[in-house]
């Protein structure tokens, strides 16, 4: 079954081969690349603590009667709201049926100022909206994505390549008659230190979204 590169990839198939200096024409491991492509971007999400695609969330928060509601997933970049807004639901009830008046509320990169408070309660809010830092475009072969974070991502693939190359997957070291190799153990620090020099979820304020579930 051929492979497909997941919603979270951060980079493109072409992009990936020409960094591993494997022939544009040369399909015999396109499958295995893509691969790796889903496994790097899925460590680095899991570093980051966040999803750094450009993604449509649908979150449920409980509300601390304040005005300010930070959400789960940053840049928040728009919604399906008129305006390009995230869709805001407030229901005591959680049945979630009508969205509030888009002018009752306004958004900044990661969160959502109403006014007139958020009630306290388990549960209920409701928000809809598209966050992350772009998008990987296969059809077209373009990328929105940060250059530095797709280079952080093909990093992560060359260190997967390499590590099956020299079948050190779940080893620490080799020997060789006399001689022995450490392995790092989890990503290499060249690639954390690109991910921690901007991307991880520490860039958020102290305060941290409440009650929150992702569906």
């Amino acid at each position: 079954m051929t492979v497909a590169l997941n919603q979270n990839a951060l980079t493109l198939l072409s992009t990936a081969k020409t960094y591993l200096d494997i022939s544009a024409t040369n399909t015999d491991y396109d499958d295995l690349v893509k691969q790796m492509i889903n496994q790097a971007s899925a460590l680095i999400s899991r570093h980051t603590q966040r999803i750094l695609v450009t993604t449509e969330h649908t979150e449920f928060y409980s509300g601390r009667r304040m005005n300010s509601l930070i959400l789960n997933q940053f840049p928040i970049v728009g919604g399906p709201a008129t305006g390009n807004k995230p869709e805001l639901f407030l229901d005591q009830s959680s049945v979630f049926t009508n969205p509030i008046d888009v002018d009752s509320y306004s958004f900044n990169s990661n969160e959502i100022i109403y006014p007139a408070f958020f009630s306290r309660g388990t549960r209920n809010i409701k928000v809809i909206y598209s966050a992350g830092l772009g998008q990987i475009d296969s059809n077209s072969g373009t990328t929105t994505l940060p250059a530095d974070l797709e280079l952080a991502c093909l990093d992560t693939v060359l260190w997967l390549y390499d590590s099956r190359t020299d079948r050190r997957i779940g080893k620490d070291s080799k020997s060789k008659g006399d001689e022995s190799v450490s392995y790092a153990q989890g990503l290499p620090q060249r690639i954390v230190e690109i991910l921690d020099g901007g991307y991880t979820r520490n860039e958020l304020p102290a305060f941290a979204p409440v009650g929150v579930e992702n569906r």
